[in-house]
């Protein structure tokens, strides 16, 4: 029963935090993907509102920014440090909610 509602309570905050369309992490933490933020920032933010990198899964991000490359004028380089930052942002969501998880 115990691991039941851990279970529930780990997906609903997970739920919540993909809804979201702020962000559980802070954008201007420092990263190993600093330049993939910038551009995330600076390109996406050109067209539209900036999406919760837990909004989607890495499958789904990387089929969003494949065909972003052309329209917001990226390289293949500069599309793939915006996933790498996505998902190292993403890990560190996950990380985030798991430990507020465990502190219960």
């Amino acid at each position: 029963m115990m691991r039941l509602g851990i279970s529930l309570a780990i997906f609903v905050i997970l739920y919540i935090a993909g809804c979201s369309q702020g962000y559980i992490v802070n954008m201007n933490a420092p990263t190993s993907h600093t330049e993939g933020r910038e551009l995330f920032v600076s390109k996406c933010n050109a067209c539209h509102q900036l999406y919760s990198p837990a909004r989607l899964t890495a499958a789904e991000w990387d089929s969003v920014l494949v065909p972003m490359q052309d329209k917001a004028k990226l390289n293949a380089e500069q599309r793939e440090a915006i996933y790498n930052w996505i998902i190292e942002v993403k890990r560190a969501i996950a990380d985030s909610v798991n430990a507020q998880v465990e502190k219960r």
